[in-house]
């Protein structure tokens, strides 16, 4: 009796698995990586930072940041950086409420690029993770921001993270910018 309810269950089991329809929902994704430097030709206006989820009127970013962006290449065996600025590929305009640079703080920020073709956002948080290497009044920054989507585009979303060097002092031999991976997605 045992031996015929598995031999039933099996069945039942698998023929679910054979005739239940499979919905297949294909999404293509894309993965851009570029360097962004700031470009003092790149001029942020004060009005895109109101399109920041953080924003208020009464305590609005204080750090606007107009940036070129550049494709960059990597040796290919170790993926060391060997060209910076291979070509110009887009620009961006990003808002930030900085408080405080010690390593571990926190601030909001707020991104919108173009770049590949797309009309990108992105908001998030940028952490401090050093105020002092390779010296002090150099800030070195990981920033995390969430892309929403955009139906307009076919875009469902994506997630933007960099490395980034933050010079507000303009000491010699350092330039702000960062290292950027988007990851997008697609209908």
């Amino acid at each position: 009796m045992r031996a015929i309810s598995r031999m039933l269950c099996c069945l039942l089991l698998f023929s679910s698995v054979i005739f239940i329809p499979v919905r297949v929902h294909a999404t293509e994704e894309k993965i851009i990586q570029f360097r962004s430097l700031d470009d003092p030709a790149i001029i942020v206006d004060p009005v895109i930072c109101q399109n920041a989820p953080f924003y208020d009127p009464d305590n609005p970013p204080n750090t606007l940041i107009g940036a070129s962006l550049w494709s960059s290449l990597s040796r290919a065996y170790d993926g060391v950086v060997v060209n910076e600025e291979v070509r110009y590929v887009g620009e961006t305009y990003a808002c930030a409420l900085i408080t405080d640079l010690s390593p571990g703080a926190r601030a909001p920020f707020y991104m919108e690029f173009y770049v590949a073709g797309l009309r990108l956002s992105g908001a998030g948080d940028c952490t401090c993770t050093s105020n002092h290497i390779p010296v002090g009044g150099l800030f070195l920054v990981g920033c995390a921001l969430s892309i929403p989507p955009d139906l307009s585009q076919g875009l469902l979303g994506g997630v933007a993270t960099s490395s980034s060097v933050f010079n507000p002092l303009s000491i010699p031999g350092y330039q702000t910018g960062s290292f950027w991976t988007v990851h997008l997605y697609f209908e």
